[in-house]
């Protein structure tokens, strides 16, 4: 007689229900004589002996009391809405396919989710953001630019010149490199674009300063007009002396001479 407690896994292997451990279990049951070949046979042969009994007819008697029971059940548990509550009711209302339903509760959910953060998250949290933001593209500019100015070819420094017009601000660092192309760049077209780069920048002292102080130092007449045109448009009288050195160079432009004695009469 077999174990009961073999019964179910004996039952599971005859409906072919058992996992590949649970076949290797009852196999090891029967290698050791746990459960024994012929059990299982037997048990088979019952198992389908049960299940072809057929079913017995419910007799009247017996549908006349479970109707009576289902009534009993329904006057004590009374039917309920559908579940969903208002969302759900409605859309069956409205013969909408559930599936459907509740992809569209989803994403009102969501949309009220969005909105709920977006009012909840402090404003400072995004202007701090784009503070950041600005302020890594301000970065990539500069190095861009004082990469740009190293370059051998005129064209790159003057397009790294012309990238300082997109910069809010101008640190040390640019600003030196600026006043150093004004200085020592040997195209003269660079250096002009570099004196109007400046130019944006003059109410900081040290750009004036830097362009005072490069007059005296420049050999190209357009530079030195386009020089005293900046003093002027600046009315910096601090300039004079180094205008006045200009003047006492040997076989300085005619163009120039008159420009920079105009400039020093307005200036003093």
């Amino acid at each position: 007689m077999m174990d009961e407690k073999y019964i179910d896994l004996v039952t599971g292997h005859l409906e072919g229900t058992l996992t590949l451990q649970q076949e290797a279990e009852l196999q090891e049951y029967i290698e050791q004589g746990t459960i024994k070949a012929t059990e299982i046979t037997e048990f088979k042969n019952l198992y389908c002996q049960i299940g072809d009994i057929p079913a017995p007819e419910p007799s009247a008697f017996m549908k006349a009391d479970f109707q009576s029971m289902l009534a009993d059940y329904k006057k004590e548990h009374p039917q309920r809405a559908p579940k969903g509550g208002f969302f759900g009711s409605w859309l069956a209302s409205l013969s909408v396919p559930q599936v459907f339903g509740q992809v569209v509760f989803g994403m009102l959910v969501l949309a009220i989710g969005i909105g709920i953060g977006f009012r909840i998250t402090p404003a400072k949290t995004y202007e701090k953001e784009l503070s950041h933001l600005t302020g890594e593209v301000q970065n990539m500019r500069e190095v861009m630019m004082l990469t740009l100015l190293k370059q051998s070819s005129a064209t790159e420094r003057l397009k790294a010149v012309n990238l300082t017009g997109d910069l809010e601000t101008a640190d040390t660092k640019v600003i030196r490199a600026l006043l150093q192309t004004l200085n020592n760049d040997p195209n003269v077209n660079v250096r002009l674009a570099t004196i109007e780069a400046l130019y944006q920048h003059a109410s900081n002292p040290t750009v004036r300063e830097g362009l005072i102080a490069a007059i005296s130092q420049q050999d190209s007449p357009l530079v030195q007009i386009a020089l005293a045109d900046v003093m002027l448009s600046l009315q910096e009288k601090k300039s004079v002396a180094e205008l006045q050195k200009l003047l006492r160079k040997k076989d300085l432009n005619q163009a120039v001479e008159a420009k920079v004695k105009q400039t020093i009469n307005v200036l003093i």
